[in-house]
């Protein structure tokens, strides 16, 4: 390595040991609700080629038609905030689009190094995300102090297809503190290093792919009622003799790449603040938990952020 590359190396190493500091001074996360007007709020939208196709919080759209549905971030916190998160659950009969977390997030003071998403595609999401649900968030830098947002205005926009046969999905944007999400929900992280999440109020969409039928009632036969005979005692029909289906083929697991924690295939410094969050509880778990323990001493912790910093700067 050239002495100015070894130069930017140590200074990635040091303003990565920088942030572990910082997230390891925060005790823990404090999850509030906003206390006077205005209440911070984020709302569900859906942009379809369509005029006229949504009426309130129901939209209907024709049977695999593309749309893409944004979240708006309607009223910020009175303070600013560093940081914003979303957490969209939208069922199986939607299909989701995904791409880079830093092309769905359009918030403008995004830092584009730390856009993260958590969904049940890959890539660019992670495998471990549950079914019909996405997760993103992005804070708007690295390193401490940072930059306080005022934005209002569309934060995420993703791609979507309506199912190709009938159907109707309640789509929710869930906030935090809601018990499916706990700290993953939608809302705020406030200054001045994200000690504190604020939650957001939110709403929900109903999305109507063609038209939804309703049951059929079953037609009362007219006519002359037919005079039954003497009933005959039929015996039923055997039960068909059940043949246990073959045992499915054993799954080899992919390799292990120690550090690559969030399973993207390579090893980088997003991997790094992957670990940060998890130490700082800004993080329930990892996407790849198994390659967290880079220096293999039994525990996850901001040395092993270090130690996949050395290994993309080529120290290891």
């Amino acid at each position: 390595m050239q002495p100015s590359g070894r130069y930017l190396a140590f200074g990635l190493v040091g303003a990565f040991a920088l942030i572990a500091v910082a997230f390891l001074l925060v005790g823990g996360l404090t999850v509030t609700s906003a206390t006077g007007p205005p209440a911070p709020e984020m709302a569900l939208r859906i942009n379809a080629p369509a005029p006229g196709s949504c009426a309130g919080d129901e939209c209907t759209l024709d049977p695999g038609q593309a749309f893409t549905l944004s979240v708006e971030i309607v009223t910020a916190p009175t303070e600013g905030y560093i940081g914003v998160q979303s957490y969209i659950v939208f069922g199986s009969d939607l299909i989701y689009k995904p791409a880079a977390p830093a092309v769905e997030i359009i918030w403008p003071d995004l830092e584009p190094a730390i856009a993260v998403s958590v969904c049940s595609q890959s890539p660019p999401c992670t495998a471990e995300g549950p079914a019909g649900q996405a997760s993103h968030g992005g804070l708007t830098g690295l390193l401490p102090p940072l930059t306080e947002s005022t934005f209002t205005g569309n934060y995420l926009d993703l791609s979507f297809n309506c199912s190709a046969s009938p159907s109707q999905t309640l789509v929710e944007l869930l906030p935090l503190g809601d018990p499916q999400t706990g700290t993953e929900g939608t809302g705020f992280s406030l200054p001045p290093i994200g000690d504190t999440q604020q939650a957001a109020k939110t709403n929900s969409l109903t999305i109507n792919c063609g038209e939804v039928a309703g049951e059929t009632a079953t037609p009362t036969p007219t006519g002359p009622t037919a005079t039954p005979g003497p009933a005959t005692d039929t015996p039923p029909p055997a039960p068909p003799t059940n043949t246990p289906p073959p045992p499915p083929p054993t799954a080899t697991p992919p390799a292990v790449i120690l550090g690559d924690v969030d399973c993207d295939g390579v090893v980088s410094s997003l991997d790094a603040l992957w670990v940060l969050w998890l130490v700082a509880a800004l993080a329930d778990e990892l996407p790849c938990p198994e390659a967290g323990d880079v220096n293999e001493d039994g525990m996850v912790d901001a040395t092993d952020a270090l130690w996949i910093l050395w290994i993309e700067a080529d120290l290891i």
